[in-house]
């Protein structure tokens, strides 16, 4: 999400100054140049980059923790104006305000937890205020935020899959027309109503009327690698112990068939508990019935589900679900954590 940058001059030449980091311990500063100016030349057929509405730019520099570094080596040679003129805006600008707070584990990183509402990966909570973040079950410290759109950017480049506004409002990261990152934060409304905020670039949330087209962010891979990375290589939680399930279909010696819009592919149904199997049931188009699977292998095995793989707790979150088939005499999951072999009464990773 691109910030607003500040106008600044020098000598007839007009330069543009963009705040960066989503914390004042991140906190940087890019600097850019007009294209056509006299002291940063640029070659007529390197484009520039649109910032926002503010016109065209070409970059120049980022200073962060005291370091300038420069875009190309030529413009080394006007270090001394560009740092004067990065100081000369620090000076100007007030330093950005804390805004919000993350609680954070013993090693530094978020708090990250499993909510079923943000099915993909890693939830983080972020607070409104300081108090309400120290107070977070497990809060070993607490990281003050100044920027909460960057934020959510740095969380969304790193794996996690949406966060938590105050315990209460799910936000999810999602993109727009142009594949730009953008925030929307759920909560519940008058008459039991859905309404949603959408964050803007100064942090501010406002009504999301639908008037720009947005999507949910597809980063299943990167959320993955971070499960594993925050739960270790575990092939699925919640696998019944004696390998039981339940499905549904049409009756109850025979499977039903969904076809997953992902892939347009049919799949029948397994699901580790009954009450779940009964809650799909309830919130399905099917009048099938409850189906008692005493041996997973077993009944992939049935020549009539030939060829067909199984949904593992679909829509649960995605530590829980996955994709259970039988080849030859081996049952394969394909989870979070990639591709296991079911061996006895255990899993081995799949090579």
């Amino acid at each position: 999400m691109k910030q607003p940058g500040i106008s600044i001059e020098h000598e007839n030449e007009e330069f543009l100054v963009v705040e960066g980091g989503y914390s004042l311990g991140t906190r940087s500063l890019s600097f850019l140049v007009r294209p056509g100016g006299e002291l940063f030349p640029r070659d007529p057929e390197l484009k520039p980059i649109e910032w926002r509405d503010q016109g065209h730019w070409y970059p120049v520099a980022r200073q962060a923790i005291g370091l300038t570094q420069f875009a190309i080596s030529e413009d080394e040679q006007h270090r001394d104006l560009v740092e004067t003129l990065l100081e000369r805006y620090l000076r100007e600008q007030p330093e950005p305000e804390e805004c919000a707070w993350v609680p954070l584990a013993e090693k530094g990183e978020p708090l990250g937890s499993l909510e079923k509402v943000v099915p993909m990966g890693l939830v983080v909570p972020i607070y409104d205020s300081a108090e309400a973040a120290h107070e977070h079950d497990d809060a070993a410290s607490v990281e003050a935020l100044t920027n909460v759109p960057l934020y959510l950017t740095h969380l969304a480049r790193n794996g996690y899959a949406g966060g938590l506004w105050n315990a209460q409002l799910p936000i999810f990261f999602c993109t727009d027309e142009s594949g730009d990152l953008q925030f929307l934060r759920l909560s519940r409304g008058g008459q039991g109503k859905v309404e949603m905020d959408i964050v803007e670039p100064t942090g501010e949330w406002s009504p999301y009327e639908g008037a720009e087209e947005i999507e949910f962010l597809d980063n299943r891979e990167a959320c993955d690698e971070r499960l594993v990375a925050s739960f270790g290589e575990e092939p699925l939680f919640d696998w019944p112990d004696d390998d039981s399930f339940w499905s549904v279909g049409p009756s109850e010696t025979e499977a039903g068939r969904v076809m997953a819009p992902e892939d347009g592919l049919n799949y029948v149904l397994l699901f580790s508990e009954q009450e779940e199997a009964k809650a799909w049931l309830e919130d399905s188009e099917f009048s099938w019935k409850l189906i008692e699977v005493p041996d997973v292998r077993e009944f992939l095995g049935n020549p009539a589900l030939e060829g067909l793989a199984a949904l593992v707790n679909p829509g649960a979150h995605r530590v829980r679900s996955g994709v259970l088939w039988l080849n030859g005499e081996n049952l394969i999951l394909d989870s979070f954590s990639g591709f296991w072999l079911r061996d006895g009464d255990g899993f081995v990773k799949a090579e």
